[in-house]
């Protein structure tokens, strides 16, 4: 085998992998090792923001949250089977069809939500800066999911 095959075939294979395992950046130096995405079993999902307090909090918002969740869910081909919306956090017990249609219901949740709130109750200069958010992305966190 040639260096060339070697470096195609190390790639194909750590290509693999990440498709196979979640995490992302966020779970650097939290966990001990990254855990499978299964996509034929249910996923216990979190998602959390910092910013959801007082008149943003997110359980104010819960209409517009499930509809979003009900739009997307039947594009992106994500099952919801259960959802409970707190004040800063949102819990799901869904299945999806295919990690990008999982990942792509995430993004547009999180983006969508996080912007039609802040439209209505944008951020002051105390809570993120001059520029309304300190330069930091403004929206949801995924904290982790469990099988």
């Amino acid at each position: 085998m040639t260096k060339k095959e070697k470096r195609s075939s190390t790639r194909t294979t750590q290509a693999k992998k990440s498709r196979k395992e979640h995490g992302g950046s966020l779970a650097i130096g939290r966990r001990r090792k990254t855990r499978p995405l299964n996509i034929k079993q249910s996923h216990h999902i979190t998602l959390k923001s910092i910013h959801a307090v007082g008149p943003r909090s997110l359980f104010r918002h819960k209409k517009m949250i499930l509809s979003l969740m009900k739009k997307y869910s039947v594009r992106f081909q994500v099952k919801i089977y259960e959802y409970a919306i707190q004040g800063n956090h949102i819990h799901l017990l869904i299945k999806a069809q295919s990690r990008e249609g999982l990942q792509n219901f995430f993004m547009v949740i999180a983006g969508h939500s996080a912007q039609r709130i802040l439209k209505e109750f944008p951020l002051n200069q105390n809570e993120g800066g001059a520029s309304g958010h300190g330069g930091q992305r403004v929206g949801f966190k995924f904290m982790g999911y469990r099988q």
